[in-house]
């Protein structure tokens, strides 16, 4: 961690440089000649030797485009007053909307990474329920795309859903170069501009302060929550904790999800026991990232050797300070028989508890999700069939809908009936009347629509 003033700035710069480069995943030695041999871009902007080098950002001319500021001898004169739109799809100007005198914390990602960034997000996640409602009133989180192009607002929306839809939270996109420019203004850049100009290998880091007191600092962001709530807290609100919007959450529990298994299943697309790494296209993993294609390390218990491509294989993988691990993998046919199939109503329903639910109620409904700890009340225990068979399906839709002040339960239940379908939303049900046991005895009553 380091903290930076206006007389810094510079030093302060190569040093994030320098620290940051917790990439999504190294190249090769041979890969990164090859690119240097074809030509580059340096770290001043220039063109390198090479014919196949592509044209060089002009950051000069992208920041004289830009309406000039006033200098205050802050490190946030630095930040380049850009044009930014979020997932809701409302505008801003970087420096006049969201740094000027307000306290922020910015990472830079991209929707399509698969590495790197759903685990920053996953943390990030934790953080953010650490700091128990005060992001938005008192701190704003600042997601920026590194791929505007592919990264629309309809899919910054969509991450933004699937990792939990948190309040004072935006994910933003703006001109590429431009964002390119604000990226190196706050030193979040990687000194070899080959790894700097590949965007799977940003860097994984987290920035923070507070132009109001001049106070600035970074950290890796998949640091302990610990480490990053009070750093936070010191650098960007001024040693103030923020006020606490319900009783005292145990940090601990929060940080202890970090060591909590997270078990999916799906088919293993590439082996490299030498880097001990396996590529998994897998389903959602409940309470932790939606389907897609990722790369994760493997422990070195689990032997790869007994795994054929293509195979599918139910795993379990943790989340800790140094990226996702997969800490158990097995055949999918080992051990135990198919389990039946189920309906397409259930099916359907399971995907949405994994993206909506499961990250308070748990994956299999047990109450135990990884947000569960900072909760008061506690979230209701789906898989007690005991309790979920005295609520009729007309009640249960109207929870997920309306959410819980509407049937008189907690507050902190929200609702979903703005981002679920009504036949969504029966899906969940049908799926939640599965985990229960006892099983339900009545047939359950579609509520009318």
């Amino acid at each position: 961690m380091f903290s930076m003033t206006s007389r810094g700035v510079a030093r302060a710069k190569a040093l994030i440089a320098v620290i940051a480069i917790a990439g999504c995943s190294p190249l090769d030695e041979d890969s990164t000649e090859s690119l240097r041999e074809t030509g580059y871009t340096n770290a001043a902007g220039n063109m390198s030797a090479g014919e196949n080098a592509a044209p060089a950002i002009d950051y000069a001319a992208i920041r004289a485009r830009l309406e000039p500021r006033e200098a205050r001898g802050k490190v946030s004169d630095e930040f380049p007053n850009i044009s930014l739109t979020d997932q809701h799809g409302r505008t801003y100007h970087f420096f006049d909307d969201l740094v000027k005198d307000r306290p922020i914390v910015v990472n830079f990602m991209f929707t399509e990474c698969a590495l790197v960034c759903p685990g920053t997000t996953s943390n990030l996640v934790r953080l953010h329920s650490a700091f128990d409602g005060a992001v938005g009133p008192n701190i704003t989180f600042l997601s920026i795309s590194l791929d505007p192009e592919n990264d629309t607002q309809e899919a910054l929306h969509s991450y933004w859903e699937a990792f939990g839809s948190h309040e004072g939270w935006l994910y933003l996109r703006g001109d590429f170069e431009e964002t390119e420019l604000l990226r190196r203004s706050m030193g979040v850049y990687d000194l070899d501009p080959v790894i700097d100009a590949d965007k799977t290998q940003h860097a994984g880091l987290l920035t923070f302060g507070n132009d109001a007191t001049n106070r600035w600092a970074a950290l890796p962001a998949l640091s302990s929550i610990h480490d990053l709530k009070g750093t936070i807290i010191r650098f960007a609100l001024a040693g103030k904790r923020p006020p606490r919007q319900r009783p005292k959450s145990d940090l601990e529990e929060v940080e202890d999800a970090t060591e909590k298994i997270y078990r999916s299943k799906g088919l293993i697309r590439s082996l490299d026991p030498k880097r001990r790494e396996v590529v998994l296209e897998h389903d959602a993993v409940p309470g932790l990232m939606p389907e897609m294609t990722m790369t994760f390390a493997v422990a070195q218990e689990i032997e790869l050797d007994r795994f054929p491509l293509d195979s599918p294989v139910i795993f379990g993988l943790v989340n800790d300070p140094t990226g996702f691990r997969v800490v158990e993998m097995t055949l999918q046919t080992e051990g135990s028989n198919p389990a039946p199939a189920q309906s397409p109503l259930v099916a359907a329903g399971q995907r949405d508890y994994s993206l909506y639910c499961a990250s308070c109620h748990g994956a299999e409904g047990n109450g135990d999700g990884p947000l569960a700890g900072s909760l008061n009340p506690v979230p209701a225990k789906h898989s007690n069939g005991e309790y979920m068979n005295s609520l009729t399906d007309e009640h249960l839709f109207r929870v997920v809908q309306e959410g819980g002040a509407a049937v008189g339960k907690s507050p902190m239940m929200a609702g979903w009936g703005g981002t679920l379908s009504d036949e969504q939303i029966l899906s969940l049900v049908a799926f939640m009347r599965t985990l229960a046991e006892p099983p339900y005895s009545i047939a359950p009553i579609a509520p009318s629509l």
